[in-house]
């Protein structure tokens, strides 16, 4: 990778990877924050919480992977850049996550659930 001398404006490509970087790195913490309310959904069994989980986070998750986690497959495999691979990784564990806890949720025994 290319670096540029200092107050030229970087190349495209770069401002796009550390973007991607930063997307993935919010997206990683939304996740961090959805799984401590899903431990509070199975610590507690609330059934309704439990139903908004299961119909917003698949949502979500979904964002997470088009928006963040497909870019950097791309960067990646277009610039074999080692920050391109932790994004990538960074929001496709995160969209793994996400999917997982809520097909948990929905099989978990929940109370005053409709």
């Amino acid at each position: 990778m290319t670096t540029t001398p200092p107050g030229a404006a970087a190349p495209m490509n770069e401002r796009l990877s550390k973007f991607l970087f930063g997307l993935s790195i919010f997206v990683c913490i939304v996740a961090v924050l959805l799984t401590a309310l899903w431990f509070y959904i199975l610590a507690t069994s609330d059934g309704w919480v439990g139903f908004a989980f299961i119909v917003i986070v698949p949502w979500i998750a979904g964002g997470a992977l088009l928006l963040s986690a497909v870019p950097s497959a791309i960067m990646y495999f277009r610039t074999r850049s080692q920050r391109d691979r932790r994004s990538l990784y960074l929001a496709a564990i995160s969209s793994l996550s996400l999917g997982v806890e809520v097909l948990a949720t929905f099989l978990a025994p929940l109370r005053h659930a409709c």
